[in-house]
């Protein structure tokens, strides 16, 4: 265990300030250069736990390196003992105290972010949603097409860099494979039937964070009407803001969906539909699309119910004209008068008429 004022490697640890299931982090600062760093330590209580960090360390070093995005969080330096592993990173932004030496500074996380919302009379609008949460999409995107899982994407895992999201904790990182193992924390790591139907664990992970992050709850909320509006009520919402809420809630149910084939493939996908590029309900499919598919469909619709119409009343003017129902007396009447012309006639014919008879 480290103790304030311990040197390691030219930084000297002040105080702790977080800590979780897999190590703890310190207030560290410069010895040569006297600026503050974050220095994450792993004690050696677990041989094969050290030995998974420090190879998911040297991956994720290398990508960082490669990729030098500014949402992923730079590892600076990294180094090992007999007592445990170490890295140092850049300090992010802090909140209740301007001066880190300060007790009361804290590192600014999404997580703290959103408990400090609660008590506010606005909730976060749906641009500063998009805005926040993008750049985690964009770093996510970086480190699956590097072939790597983060695992343990949520709120509080994610930091802020001069004032940018930041995706940080990269304890659980490891390669993405066909036999990936669930790892995280429980609300937001991938349950068993996503993760053995192909689901990606990361997917999982920013769909609860996002979600959280649109409502101010915890995952197991998801999918509960009484729980999608944030924590000042469906009535803080403009009309347009929730037609909004709705429309990215359409979003964490895609991400998350039961069935393999309508999940988004990819998180430039998500990041697509957050930004109204795609249809939330399909996607790749271009935004609006939906609409204007209802919309052709209808037109169609009509346009059949016209053509049979004209059809039919085609028809009905094609059809054979019926003789009006008669009786004998008529057939009598008209071979009676074809009788009588017959006979004038031959009686003309033979001069008899036309002629007086003296």
């Amino acid at each position: 265990m480290l103790q304030p004022g311990q040197s390691l490697d030219g930084y000297r640890v002040i105080r702790l300030i977080g800590s979780g299931g897999f190590g703890a982090v310190w207030l560290c600062q410069s010895e040569a250069l006297g600026d503050f760093r974050a220095l994450k330590f792993i004690a050696a209580i677990d041989p094969g736990r050290i030995e998974k960090e420090f190879d998911a360390l040297c991956r994720y070093r290398t990508a960082a390196g490669q990729l030098r995005s500014p949402s992923i969080m730079p590892i600076e330096h990294v180094n090992r003992s007999s007592n445990g592993l170490f890295y140092i990173m850049p300090l992010a932004d802090g909140y209740g105290a301007v001066d880190p030496m300060d007790p009361a500074w804290r590192p600014m996380t999404l997580a703290a972010i959103i408990e400090g919302r609660r008590g506010e009379p606005a909730w976060f609008t749906s641009e500063e949603i998009k805005g926040c949460i993008s750049p985690i999409l964009q770093a996510l995107q970086l480190l699956s097409d590097a072939g790597l899982v983060h695992r343990d994407v949520k709120p509080e895992n994610i930091l802020f860099l001069n004032g940018t999201p930041c995706l940080g904790d990269i304890s659980l990182l490891g390669e993405d494979s066909c036999n990936i193992t669930r790892r995280g924390t429980p609300g937001f790591s991938a349950p068993s039937w996503f993760v053995e139907s192909g689901g990606q664990p990361d997917m999982f992970g920013v769909a609860t964070t996002l979600y959280s992050l649109l409502t101010g709850n915890p995952p197991d909320k998801m999918g509960r009407a009484a729980f999608r509006w944030p924590p000042q009520g469906e009535g803080s919402l403009s009309a347009p803001e929730k037609q909004e809420w709705q429309r990215i809630h359409r979003i964490i149910r895609r991400a998350v969906d039961e069935r393999p084939a309508e999940r988004f493939g990819t998180f430039d996908a998500v990041a697509n539909a957050m930004h109204g590029n795609t249809d939330p309900g399909s996607p790749g499919r271009p935004a609006g699309s939906h609409r204007r598919l209802l919309l052709a469909g209808l037109a169609c619709f009509v346009l059949i119910g016209v053509v049979v119409a004209a059809l039919r009343h085609s028809s009905d003017t094609r059809k054979p004209l019926v003789a009006p129902p008669f009786h004998c007396s008529t057939v009598r009447s008209q071979q009676s008068r074809r009788s009588h012309r017959q006979a004038t006639g031959r009686l003309q014919s033979d001069g008899l008429i036309g002629r007086s008879l003296l």
